[in-house]
């Protein structure tokens, strides 16, 4: 973890800044899992408009869930973009067999003509995933999945609070979910449906499967953390010290507990998803501001091709493609060098994991092959202006 170098650390201890009194007080009233899972469900099922929530481990143990849920056998298919999220395409492995589609050009989302043609007499599903806060085109997928009589799970880690023409993300889908962990800093998610036959056997299934452990000691850190910040946020080296004790605790799994997608989140991490989820308004806007002054920083590159804001976007990442020969694994290991670990990714990698068998990506999956070849991510949520610029001339710095 580079956690000291200026831009990585300003963006994390700016992240960290999101957390205000409403946590504190939430996380001192103690209520129970059960009580803040409920409070969470019902303020989810008004704020999506959709019947049916229940408070998962993950996102990851969602998609597990609902394959579970449906009896999906082994020599059956699950169509899903191929530049897209590691862990939807193990789990989607560990339960049937993955179909890969291309992407769109000009928004990173499944491309709909690729999914009429994937789909055939073994889809059990059809996933795409809103990504980086972008919707797919739930419209057309939804009319779609409805004449073929399969299952449209809507993959929302990345888009709670995004639109479609005025209609919340994840109403679309025959069920979705959602990852507080990719947008709040807390752990757990939510998974969403109209259907309660669907929704009573995932209940059952995730009853049966996920882990319920008592953390006290991560309840006992991760206030002591919380107060820290809260309390000292506006002195400045005092709130620093807050952040890096923090992140030390998280580190020896003091808050959080060890990494696992079937680890019920307890009611100190429920607590925080509740008290932010209530406020999210507040906290989506940093991230779309942010968006789209990066994107006016750098919309005059000619070497650059980027993805205006989009309306009803999240805009929790920032993708930036090259129309030159830069090398983004060599760009990203250019900006951590300069201190910019957590601000930009490139997916190369993980993409080829995710086609791992697939022959001749370039010529089956050319948009997803091209675009993770020839992009990279840029974490821009809670950037400083200052910052924003450096980042902007790092870059610059690097293609000229």
């Amino acid at each position: 973890m580079n956690l000291f170098n200026p831009l990585n650390f300003h963006r994390r201890l700016a992240r960290f800044s999101n957390f205000n009194q409403d946590d504190l007080e939430l996380v001192n009233k103690y209520l129970s899992e059960e009580e803040l899972s409920a409070q969470i469900e019902i303020f989810m099922k008004k704020y999506i408009g959709v019947k049916y929530a229940i408070v998962i481990p993950s996102a990851r143990s969602g998609i597990d869930f609902i394959l579970k849920a449906i009896n999906v056998k082994k020599e059956e298919n699950v169509v899903t973009q191929a530049f897209g999220c590691r862990e939807v395409i193990e789990t989607i492995n560990e339960n049937c067999k993955t179909k890969y589609c291309d992407i769109e050009e000009n928004t990173f989302n499944i491309s709909v003509d690729r999914v009429i043609q994937a789909i055939d007499n073994n889809t059990k599903a059809v996933l795409p995933i809103n990504i980086y806060g972008n919707p797919a085109d739930m419209v057309s997928l939804k009319k779609i999945c409805k004449k073929e009589k399969v299952l449209l799970i809507e993959d929302c880690a990345h888009s709670l609070g995004a639109e479609i023409d005025g209609i919340k993300s994840g109403s679309f889908g025959d069920v979705s979910i959602f990852s507080f962990g990719k947008t709040f800093l807390t752990k757990g998610g939510v998974l969403m449906t109209n259907n309660k036959e669907l929704f009573e056997k995932i209940k059952n299934i995730r009853d049966k499967y996920q882990i319920n452990k008592k953390r006290n000691i991560s309840r006992f850190f991760g206030k002591l953390a919380l107060t820290s910040i809260v309390k000292l946020k506006k002195f400045k080296i005092m709130s620093t010290f807050s952040f890096i004790l923090f992140k030390l605790f998280e580190k020896l799994n003091l808050i959080y507990g060890k990494e696992s997608s079937l680890l019920a989140p307890n009611n100190f991490e429920l607590s925080l998803a509740l008290s932010q989820i209530r406020r999210n308004e507040v906290l989506f806007q940093k991230l779309k501001n942010n968006y789209k002054r990066l994107y006016d920083l750098l919309k005059n590159e000619k070497d650059l091709e980027l993805l205006p804001y989009k309306n009803g976007s999240l805009a929790l990442r920032f993708p930036i493609k090259f129309k030159n020969n830069v090398n983004p694994l060599e760009l990203t290991k250019y900006l951590f060098r300069k201190g910019c670990f957590e601000p930009s990714l490139n997916y190369y990698n993980e993409y080829l994991a995710n086609i791992k068998g697939v022959k001749e990506p370039e010529k089956s999956l050319p948009v997803s092959d091209k675009t993770a070849r020839k992009s990279i991510v840029v974490m821009q949520d809670n950037l400083p202006e200052k910052d924003l610029i450096e980042l902007k001339n790092l870059i610059l710095d690097f293609i000229s």
